[in-house]
This record gives C-alpha cells, structure tokens and sequence, in this order.
C-alpha cells in the first residue's frame, strides 16, 4: 500500500520524506523509505512544490540510488546461473553443493518473507 501525504488533510500519495537536521542547519529530501526513521515526514508532490527551508538553512536532495542498466543477454545470463545453482547446485572447496537439500540449513535471520540461511555445520565452526 503507497504512503500518503503527512499533511492533515490530504491523503494523495507521498513522492518524497522529508527531514530536518537542526544541528546543521539542513532539510533533506529523499526517496520514501519502507521503514521510515523518527521525526521524518511524507510529502505528496503538491506539498514538496511548496516546501520552503527556513532562512539560512540548506537543502539537500538524497536520490535513489543508482541501478546500473543491463542488458537483455545480462539478465537472461543472471537468471540462469540462479537457476542452476538453485536448482542443480554448485562446487564449493571442490565439493559439490547442492542447494536442494536443506536439512543442513540454519536461518541466521529473518524480515518478512526474506530469510538469510548458512550451511549449519560452516557456521558452527565459525562460531568457534
């Protein structure tokens, strides 16, 4: 579900968060964040046109981050080594893995539908 506007009132969809550093003196405005941080707010396009800073204070525009381009034959080519080393496995130290079997999985951590995994006995002796 998009983020709306933090004006009372309006309920358009936010385009940008803004935030105040008063110890330097600065607005800055980014991209909307799916975890957005304390003190900051969403603004919808109409709102961010008419956003003025104090007097003497700076503004600063955060982008999103730049996402090199790839081409038709790169995707293709990342999507099968993705297959095959879900699907078939890969060689690790010379052995072969196979990402099948995943009685030797132990989740490291976990936010929503993403986890990290390890292979449980390469993290344990890590821990040691």
């Amino acid at each position: 579900m998009p983020k709306t506007c933090s004006r009372p009132g309006c309920a358009e969809r936010a385009v940008a968060q803004v935030s105040y550093t008063y110890a330097l003196s600065e607005v800055v405005v980014g991209p909307v964040d799916d975890y957005p941080e304390p003190g900051t707010y969403t603004l919808c396009q109409t709102h961010l046109d008419r956003l003025k800073a104090p007097k003497g204070w700076t503004v600063l525009q955060r982008g999103h981050p730049v996402v090199p381009s790839l081409s038709a034959a790169e995707i293709e080519a990342l999507a099968d080594e993705v297959r095959r080393v879900g699907l078939g496995g890969t060689e690790v130290d010379g052995t072969e893995q196979s990402l099948s079997d995943r009685s030797n999985l132990v989740t490291l951590a976990s936010r929503a539908h993403l986890r990290v995994v390890a292979d449980a006995s390469r993290y344990a002796s890590a821990r040691r």
